[in-house]
């Protein structure tokens, strides 16, 4: 029936996840639980973010910035200068 057609603004990919992003952050420490091979990662602003997903990582070194967006169904985590997310949650 005619009209005039609302466009959605377009953004790049980048600008996209910007958008998303729920936090910018340094890890200062990681330790893995002992049962499940999880991760728990400390924040430089004391938060406490743990693994939610089964991927197996192994880090030399915690000292790392990440950035924590919000995936839709839960927080992925993304580190600066690595592909791939992981999958976590807040926990403190």
């Amino acid at each position: 029936m005619g009209g005039y057609q609302f466009r959605d603004k377009e953004t790049t990919p980048e600008e996209a996840e910007e958008e998303a992003v729920a936090l910018r952050a340094r890890v200062v420490q990681c330790q893995r639980e002992r049962g499940s091979g999880s991760w728990y990662f400390r924040l430089d602003n004391d938060q406490i973010w743990k693994q939610t997903d089964r991927r197996r990582l192994n880090f030399i070194d915690c000292d790392f910035d990440v950035r924590i967006l919000d995936g839709g169904f839960g927080y992925e985590m993304r580190i600066d200068g690595r592909d791939g997310k992981i999958r976590v949650s807040r926990r403190q």
